[in-house]
């Protein structure tokens, strides 16, 4: 380096801070060297900088990192509300599918029965001291509609019984004042509107015989109008989505453009426009020539949260698609190819079974897909397609009781996962009503049992899990005590929240997370 280039850079004592989040002040002293020997341009010099900041960057990092799993481990989860939805005794589960809207002011179940139920979060309700336990009269979640959705139909020209179980929610943005929501059963789509009424037409001054029609003057004469009322909801049926899946559906989702939404089937995509409730185009074709060729089918399908053209796809071989509209109205081929090469080891009877992604969700920033197969959760980077950048079991021990839950054809059943609030915190369920929460910063898990019948504070069987580089292994209950004929298929984070809600059994299970004396309520942590 010339002295000319080093006239650029100061030789006097300097002191430079720089003030960082979490209160983090950085003191920068340069010395009457005006650069390291090794440089030879200021770029370079820039560059050396640049990595003492970063090695400053490294041990805060390792320090927040150690901060968050001793906060994670204090936390208190507490099951401030339990709704039950039916009366109805039995193992099979009633709830069948939960949306939120994207306020987390809105929930929906639907139900086998083609019920569905909406619940409000109550504004006044944050106001509360949420120290204490919320009553039976001030709940924060409180029944807004409840309305039936679906009808079992038959089909005379198929032969085909559908029944009204939901088994897919999905909540549009709201437009206007209202709040549109799309249900779905094995075959049809119906988009409701949910209409708030806080007033009715006032009739009383209205003349209704001869008489008084007679006797009209100018100072008798009255103009009808409306009165306040107690506010009740109307959910209207709006358009009807006929059948266009050969198969039962299994997905449903709306687009960012809000104009659009998909449904898919074990081997189609659809795509649909909402105003036009008699026409969808095919954009994903997996039938072969041969059915007997069928190598996977579609299970899961999901659009992109901020990209209107981009949506994703799992499937039943562990995989999961990436496509594009703009490239092709017909995503035969995709753009990106998610696909784990641990899967392609040697493989027992059960592997083709169990690394079937039961569900995949995007990221609410849109960088990260979050996918369930019947042991692991999987996160992955949309840029990087070889492998996930995190995997934690959520039942490892279940692998030994694989002949078992085949035998009982449990093997085949389906879990969903969620994204929590802020994109930290990814749950799921399991056996028993069992659920799995997972730290994504600190790296640790909580397992909760919940119940449907019960009512008050649960704590968690927390441990500390022994951390690995990729993987996180979290101490598993029992599995021979465990009750396979109960399980928790269903968990859903608040979008704008520290709030889990999951379904069991015939009810719904709302925890609030607590830390340090309070609970954490809309805390970007």
């Amino acid at each position: 380096m010339d002295a000319s280039s080093a006239k650029d850079f100061p030789t006097s004592p300097d002191r430079v801070r720089i003030k960082g989040r979490g209160g983090l002040e950085l003191a920068i002293v340069r010395s009457s060297s005006p650069v390291p020997a090794t440089c030879e341009s200021p770029r370079e010099t820039n560059h050396h900088w640049w990595d003492v900041l970063k090695g400053l960057g490294r041990r805060r990092r390792k320090s927040t990192t150690n901060a968050y799993a001793a906060d994670f481990l204090d936390v208190t989860w507490q099951l401030n509300q339990v709704e039950k939805l039916s009366e109805e005794k039995t193992s099979e589960e009633y709830v069948t599918s939960l949306a939120y809207d994207d306020t987390g002011e809105l929930l929906a179940a639907g139900c086998k029965d083609g019920k569905v139920f909406v619940y409000r979060r109550q504004n006044e309700q944050l106001q509360v001291d949420h120290r204490s336990d919320h009553s039976s009269n001030g709940r924060p979640f409180q029944l807004y509609s409840c309305f039936q959705s679906h009808e079992k139909e038959f089909d005379h020209l198929k032969s085909v019984e559908t029944d009204e179980k939901i088994c897919r929610l999905h909540f549009l943005k709201r437009p206007n004042r209202h709040n549109f929501l799309l249900s779905a059963n094995d075959r049809n789509v119906k988009l409701w509107k949910l209409s708030e009424k806080l007033v009715e037409f006032d009739d009383s001054d209205l003349l209704t015989n001869e008489s008084a029609r007679s006797n009209l003057t100018k100072t008798s004469l009255r103009i009808p109008g409306y009165r306040p009322t107690d506010l009740t909801v109307a959910a209207v049926p709006k358009r009807v989505y006929f059948a266009s899946h050969n198969l039962r559906m299994n997905a449903l989702s709306a687009s960012s453009d809000l104009e659009t939404f998909l449904t898919a089937d074990d081997l189609t995509v659809n795509l649909w426009h909402v105003e036009v409730p008699d026409l969808s185009f095919n954009i994903v074709d997996t039938k072969p020539d041969n059915i007997e060729d069928l190598a996977e089918v579609i299970t899961a399908a999901e659009f992109h949260p901020s990209s209107c053209s981009q949506f994703a796809y799992a499937s039943s071989r562990g995989s999961v698609r990436l496509c594009d509209l703009r490239s092709n109205s017909l995503c035969d081929h995709h753009s990106k190819l998610f696909h784990d090469n641990k899967n392609d080891q040697p493989k027992s009877f059960f592997s083709d079974i169990i690394c079937c992604i039961c569900d995949a969700r995007f990221s609410y920033d849109g960088q990260f897909l979050l996918t369930r197969d019947y042991l692991n959760l999987k996160v992955w980077d949309l840029r990087i397609e070889s492998r996930p950048v995190e995997t934690y079991s959520v039942c490892e021990p279940l692998r030994g009781k694989l002949s078992k839950l085949y035998e009982n054809d449990q093997i085949f059943d389906k879990f969903e996962c969620s994204w929590g609030y802020n994109d930290r915190f990814i749950s799921t369920g399991t056996y028993g009503n069992y659920f799995k929460v997972v730290d994504r910063i600190s790296g640790h898990a909580v397992t909760l049992k919940t119940t449907d019948s019960t009512r008050g504070r649960q704590q968690p069987r927390r441990r500390k899990n022994s951390v690995g580089s990729k993987v996180v292994r979290a101490d598993e209950p029992n599995v021979d005590r465990l009750d396979f004929r109960t399980k928790c298929s269903h968990t859903l984070w608040n979008p704008a929240d520290h709030i889990l809600t999951n379904a069991t059994g015939n009810g719904l299970n709302f925890f609030y997370v607590r830390q340090n004396g309070c609970e954490q309520h809309g805390q970007a942590n």
